[in-house]
């Protein structure tokens, strides 16, 4: 009996092994691909570690947000974890609809609010209002739009579009192999995927 877990063991073993190098080939190559075509994105980047305080819940290994950095960017002059450099349009005008319809009638778009919210905290929360609208203002985001707006036209909408979508899906699935990422590249490390190579770096969360 032993002599068939020991046996099952080591097949699953070897089977995980052979699903982590299709993952890690599958995963570089395609964002490798994409900057090949993105020629104004650099690099893609993220970080993934075990955090060793949580503020009392467990701490679990995680990828932090999925990053990128604009060619035109010089390194010493970008701020490494401040998210994406790329804005999104459509996501920007939805902002602003938000703003108008809070506007209009802020009982009924709070409603709405935590009935669209995918966060059960979020629906029981009467006071609950999305981030931008808590924290930015209209004209704030009306900016940004504008500066989005200048980008889209300087590298090409359809380019910076595709590039965004494309990050959609690479998110998706490099969150959805958390475990066999850790397993790929390690705990504590940040992953940089460029046009030519992928570095792996020591990182420190600072805790």
């Amino acid at each position: 009996m032993l002599e068939n877990i020991n046996a099952a063991i080591a097949e699953y073993e070897t089977k995980r092994k052979v699903l982590s190098e299709v993952v890690q080939k599958e995963l570089t190559s395609s964002a490798q691909e994409i900057l090949k075509e993105a020629t104004f994105i650099k690099r893609i980047y993220w970080v993934q570690y075990t955090p060793g305080f949580n503020d009392g819940e467990p701490c679990e290994f995680s990828l932090g947000e999925i990053c990128y950095q604009l060619e035109k960017e010089e390194d010493e002059d970008f701020e490494e974890y401040e998210g994406d450099s790329m804005p999104n349009i459509k996501s920007l005008e939805e902002q602003i609809q938000d703003y108008i319809d809070y506007e209009n009638n802020p009982k009924d778009f709070a409603e709405k609010c935590r009935k669209k919210s995918k966060h059960s905290y979020h629906k029981q929360d009467r006071d609950y209002l999305p981030w931008h609208i808590k924290h930015d203002t209209k004209t704030k985001i009306e900016k940004e739009l504008v500066e989005a707006k200048a980008i889209y036209n300087e590298f090409g909408e359809e380019n910076v579009q595709k590039f965004l979508d494309f990050m959609d899906v690479f998110e998706k699935s490099i969150r959805s192999s958390e475990d066999i990422l850790e397993e790929i590249f390690g705990n504590g490390f940040m992953i940089n995927i460029t046009k030519g190579n992928v570095e792996i770096e020591e990182y420190d969360c600072g805790y």
